[in-house]
């Protein structure tokens, strides 16, 4: 966590602040700051007379395989490594001035976020210096955001212990004060969720390519591939499971019209695929640092919002939605997502098996209720948010017409004999 000192006013990113020399840098910073940080976040990131985690793992190559433990330990006072360790924040550290430095970590993070999006005058070279030091920053603020989530579940433990397992009818006065100051606390924990969520998203998403490309060496041994998959596949797993359900015939959207006017079908009737859409999108989105998800925005991408992209991107009067059409001009309208096709069924298993959840179209397709008995559509688009180790099993989240034909499992025959064509979404998060 950084430390508490107060921040000088902080001015707006801009491209020059990321393309000043070095020596002309260092002038601005204040003192005791990182070389080459924007003017006042060495502060923010761990300065102003204490080394920031990061730092020191750039000094002595050790903070990975180091204990958080022994670095929040309080240690010696004086010594050239007195300034390395930093006490354990506190309730009230967080309460004065902790949650303000995260507040502009985020920040920050936004900003640099925004101006390596626009690119404009960052040079290639510089824009990769940038994202690794985003990157770097979204390491550093998830692990302060656990770290505070841990000072908060601590005291919300403390004051479970003083009450009852089962809380009684009528509280005494003590009980009715521990329960409000329990209330008051889980409410002020969840104020990062939506972003300490997100970035977790992104950290396990990068998990996963970066064991992709540790499978890729051939000197692995059996018993360390096998580690890597089943690593790989609790990570995937986690994401999917994240998959939100949307349905067509929703009330909120259901019988408005899909379509350019009244003479087209409703949402309720044709919607399908715009549903499915919208379940990758905002999926897409869970895993961006610094999307709307991560700002606490609910249903940033609902079926009616996809509906109307759709209109105009493969809606067919009287056969529903061209998929190739909607998934093909996502990124026109959407900059940073990209839809796209992922050809046969092996390869949708492969995009599962990679935590990213896969679209596909079904003609006259066969699948399992949730009851377990059997239904079919005609002509369908649906989800597959998960895959059995054998490949042989599918979850669908299906949008449905209505509740009682909603598919929630398929096999590999099914879909063999049914499927025509499968589309997933990919987010370009830096």
């Amino acid at each position: 966590m950084s430390d508490f000192s107060t921040e000088p006013e902080r001015k707006p990113l801009t491209h020059d602040m990321f393309m000043k020399p070095d020596a002309e840098q260092k002038k601005a910073e204040s003192p005791g700051a990182v070389p080459g940080l924007w003017p006042g976040l060495s502060g923010l990131l761990g300065g102003g007379g204490s080394v920031n985690p990061l730092l020191a793992q750039g000094l002595f190559g050790h903070y990975a395989d180091t204990p958080q433990s022994v670095l929040q330990t309080p240690g010696p006072t004086a010594g050239p490594l007195a300034s390395l360790v930093e006490p354990k924040p506190t309730l009230a550290d967080y309460r004065d001035h902790g949650d303000k430095d995260l507040d502009e970590q985020i920040r920050y993070n936004r900003e640099l976020r925004g101006l390596i999006d626009k690119g404009g005058p960052i040079k290639p070279e510089i824009t990769k210096a940038e994202t690794d030091r985003l990157n770097e920053g979204r390491e550093d603020l998830l692990g302060d955001l656990k770290e505070r989530s841990g000072v908060y579940d601590a005291e919300i433990a403390a004051i479970s212990g003083k009450l009852p397992e089962k809380l009684p009818k009528n509280l005494t006065p003590e009980q009715q004060e521990l329960v409000k100051q329990k209330t008051e606390l889980e409410t002020e924990k969840n104020k990062y969720s939506d972003q300490q969520t997100a970035l977790q998203r992104w950290h396990d998403r990068n998990e996963i390519n970066s064991i992709n490309d540790q499978l890729k060496d051939p000197s692995l041994t059996p018993e360390a591939k096998q580690k890597l998959l089943s690593t790989k596949k609790t990570l995937a797993t986690g994401l999917l499971s994240t998959t939100k359900q949307y349905e067509q015939f929703d009330p909120r959207w259901g019988s408005t019209v899909y379509g350019k006017d009244k003479s087209y079908t409703s949402m309720t009737e044709a919607g399908c695929g715009p549903t499915a859409l919208a379940m990758m999108m905002d999926f897409a989105d869970q895993e961006d640092p610094e999307g709307r998800h991560s700002r606490g925005e609910k249903d940033p991408y609902t079926p009616r919002k996809m509906a109307d992209y759709a209109t105009n991107h493969g809606r067919v009067k009287g056969s529903g939605t061209d998929g190739d059409k909607m998934m093909g001009d996502l990124s026109k309208s959407y900059p940073g997502f990209t839809g796209q096709s992922v050809g046969k069924l092996a390869n949708a298993v492969e995009s599962l098996n990679n935590g990213v959840p896969v679209m596909f179209l079904g003609h006259d397709v066969h699948g399992t209720r949730a009851d377990g008995t059997d239904t079919k559509y005609g002509g369908h688009y649906m989800l597959l948010n998960g895959v059995s180790d054998d490949g042989k099993k599918f979850n669908v989240n299906d949008g449905g017409r209505n509740k009682s034909r909603n598919i929630r499992t398929i096999s590999d025959k099914q879909l063999r004999d049914g499927s025509a064509g499968y589309w997933n979404v990919k987010h370009n998060t830096h």
